[in-house]
């Protein structure tokens, strides 16, 4: 059998967070996991109607180095942009300013001549055409396609479909589905495009892998609503691991980091991209009562510039705080935040909804401890590690962490240190067995004749 991992949108953006890094550590582990499983691992990528294979998520190409390009230019638009709609009143001006690239407006104008660039300058040398069309890629009757990427951000539909038509298994991995059940959270472009994704899913998957019990539910509640017909048995969970792929440093190489954890005081860690589902608003209230309150503690947040979060950001450059006990880095290295969870007297996790919670994982896992705010997930992979506070409670997180501070810390990393969860190794091992298993069951269809509801699974190692 021969599992084909689709890595697009992490091989083009060149990102190291979030998803890139769940698809970055299942690529770098597949190899190890193809003797136990008796599987092929194969990353792949889609470019220009067609799939090829990689050697390297690291492999160079033109068209990454136009993708970064045009990201920091979107970047630096969408700020200048949100600055001059504070000061414009016309509709039409400021829905000719505001469109995405893809519609009429200013930043379409901008970005054409890079798109057209995009489309000329040859990607890489070309493979041979028998290799690379998607019909001839995938030869062998047991073939699957496993996307684990964010696939929203770039798939064909008809490529797909010509694959399943010749029989190639597709599996999809989900993280979580937030943008049709919280839509507040995302731009609107980011929900249509994730909406209409998901329903192509609903009818082209052979089979889900998700990464918590929760995500499983909640996918397989939207599923019963597409009325998809992927059955019950199809529906599975694998969860993440928690270890960094770069050994530990021992002096932090980021000045400005290394300076805000050497101190004294309590240092509290922040680890995510800005955005609205993270609720940083809340821990910046939080903050703010447990200073007024006489804490003395440091805050650092650790996470790139994401959407939706200018008013956030521009409160943090503001605060009477900031660089003195209030610190924001956009880029800190592997290395660097592994030193981090070292260095750092616990973690603060606000998130109002998350699929599962790498963050969390990954400082328990370094024995940090943790106070996160109390949702399901969070429950289902941490009850009994984590110190919870109610979601959007800045008084309630305030509280925690002054319970947290008249706590023997010894004592506190003591009760985490039986928190044991697979390292990306043995998760990747987990995560392709269940895409290999759903491959195999299309030969054994015992079992699997249930609807994709009430789906009863622990995320649980």
């Amino acid at each position: 059998m021969r599992i084909y991992i689709d890595c697009t949108d992490t091989y083009f953006s060149g990102l190291n967070t979030g998803i890139q890094r769940v698809v970055r550590n299942i690529v770098g582990h597949a190899r190890s996991a193809e003797a136990e499983l008796d599987v092929e691992c194969i990353p792949v990528v889609f470019q220009n109607g067609r799939y090829r294979k990689i050697d390297s998520l690291n492999d160079f190409s033109f068209g990454k180095l136009i993708h970064k390009f045009r990201q920091k230019l979107n970047h630096y638009y969408s700020l200048i942009v949100a600055a001059i709609l504070t000061r414009v009143r016309g509709q039409w001006l400021k829905k000719i300013l505001s469109a995405h690239r893809k519609e009429f407006g200013l930043a379409g104008l901008l970005f054409l001549p890079f798109s057209l660039l995009s489309k000329l300058i040859p990607k890489r040398p070309p493979a041979p055409q028998n290799s690379t069309m998607p019909d001839s890629l995938f030869d062998k009757a047991d073939d699957i396609l496993f996307l684990p990427d964010s696939g929203w951000a770039r798939y064909d539909r008809f490529a797909l479909e010509r694959l399943k038509a010749r029989g190639v298994k597709l599996v999809f991995f989900i993280h979580d589905i937030f943008p049709v059940t919280h839509p507040q959270f995302f731009q609107h472009l980011h929900v249509e495009g994730f909406t209409g994704w998901l329903s192509d899913v609903a009818v082209l998957a052979d089979g889900l892998v998700c990464n918590s019990a929760y995500s499983q539910r909640a996918v397989s509640e939207k599923f019963a609503e597409l009325q998809s017909p992927l059955l019950r048995g199809r529906i599975r969970v694998a969860p993440l691991g928690y270890d960094f792929v770069s050994p530990i440093l021992e002096v932090i190489k980021h000045k400005g980091l290394r300076e805000a954890l050497s101190v004294q005081e309590r240092c509290y860690l922040c680890v995510g991209t800005i955005e609205p589902r993270k609720d940083y608003s809340t821990v910046l209230d939080a903050m703010d009562i447990y200073w007024d309150g006489g804490g003395q503690g440091r805050l650092i947040l650790v996470g790139r510039y994401g959407w939706l979060c200018k008013d956030v950001t521009d409160r943090i450059k503001r605060h009477p705080e900031f660089a003195k006990r209030l610190f924001w880095f956009d880029t800190v290295s592997d290395e660097d935040l592994s030193s981090c969870y070292d260095l750092a007297s616990s973690q603060i996790i606000a998130s109002i909804a998350e699929g599962f919670g790498l963050p969390l994982v990954e400082a328990l896992g370094r024995g940090l401890p943790v106070i996160a705010s109390d949702i399901e997930v969070f429950r289902e992979i941490a009850s009994g590690y984590v110190s919870f506070f109610t979601p959007q409670d800045a008084d309630s997180l305030a509280a925690e962490l002054f319970l947290f501070e008249q706590q023997d810390p010894v004592k506190v990393r003591a009760q985490i240190a039986a928190f044991n969860w697979p390292n990306w190794q043995r998760a990747t091992h987990g995560i392709l067995d269940q895409v290999a298993q759903i491959g195999r069951s299309y030969s054994s269809q015992e079992g699997l004749d249930e609807p994709c509801t009430q789906i009863s699974s622990s995320g649980s190692p």
